[in-house]
């Protein structure tokens, strides 16, 4: 199954990948309406969009430079950018990754931000980096002093060594659909499991025909978690809720949060799986900083 997993995955380690690392502090307590990962990601949008928009129009509606406007490559994802996109939107070449979900922070807290750019958002990261760094200055009521990292392409993981024991923990909630009904009878023993595989599976599956769709890549193989089994931890419910600037509303947010430490022969075969999934965060709303992962082997 390794072996299938990982000629699966080949296409993926062909796309470009780069992270740019961006510390944030909080000078005083700081407090806000909104979780701070999509606090920060809409007023760096909007910071983006003032830094490289080609027109100063209020809006994007019927814009002639949507194929060469670095705002609308990032954000609106024309389809004639990125392949298989359905209408005006398809996947974005960036995440967010590192930024916790949470709507207060004590005075001196760090927050270890990560910008992470796949395909043509690579040569775009250091406009991100700089846009992430004002819109944190920008923040209201309370601003982060937002210091720069050191940036540069990065490479897909390849898992030389492996364990039939990980531990998968959420750093911000996972925006996964909860099917454990199905879960159970893929994986008795941990019904979560099969759950955040499929999520992982379709992640990868979704970039690859994004950013790597003339590369011919095999069916994603069949894991077979049947005889997998849960030591400890589980999911809880999360919910929030973010103000829409393109909607004009408050918008509900919904997700899981937790960890598992599940252990079976089969997982030493799926390590690759799992080393990419911490990369690129799994479920809806991997941009807004959303389905983070940590996942570590327990050898």
């Amino acid at each position: 199954m390794r072996d299938a997993l990982e000629a699966w995955l080949r296409p993926l380690r062909e796309v470009p990948l780069a992270l740019c690392p961006v510390t944030l502090r909080a000078t005083a307590e700081a407090r806000w309406a909104e979780p701070l990962n999509t606090l920060l990601r809409g007023v760096l949008g909007s910071r983006l969009r003032a830094l490289r928009c080609l027109t100063g129009a209020p809006d994007c509606g019927g814009c002639p430079h949507t194929m060469t406007c670095d705002y609308a490559g990032l954000f609106e994802t024309p389809g004639a950018r990125t392949p298989g996109a359905h209408g005006a939107r398809g996947v974005h070449p960036f995440w967010l990754r590192g930024v916790p979900a949470v709507q207060s922070l004590a005075a001196g807290s760090v927050v270890n931000a990560e910008l992470w750019a796949v395909g043509f958002g690579v040569p775009l990261l250091p406009y991100l980096e700089v846009s992430l760094r004002e819109a944190a200055a920008r923040l209201q009521p309370t601003p982060l002093v937002g210091l720069p990292g050191q940036g540069g392409p990065r490479a897909w993981p390849h898992a030389s060594y492996s364990s039939d024991t990980w531990k998968i923990e959420t750093l911000t909630p996972c925006v996964v659909d909860p099917d454990l009904e199905r879960g159970r009878r893929s994986c008795p023993g941990a019904p979560w499991l099969p759950v955040l595989v499929r999520a992982m599976v379709r992640r990868a599956a979704t970039l690859m025909g994004a950013f790597a769709p003339e590369i011919e890549r095999e069916p994603a193989p069949l894991l077979d978690l049947s005889r997998v089994e849960i030591l400890g931890g589980g999911l809880t419910r999360w919910s929030a809720s973010r103000f829409s600037a393109r909607q004009g509303q408050w918008v509900p947010l919904r997700g899981w949060t937790g960890s598992l430490t599940v252990r079976g022969d089969v997982l030493w075969d799926i390590g690759p799986l799992f080393q990419v999934a911490a990369r690129t965060g799994i479920g809806k709303n991997t941009a807004l900083g959303f389905g983070g992962l940590r996942i570590s082997m327990i050898l």
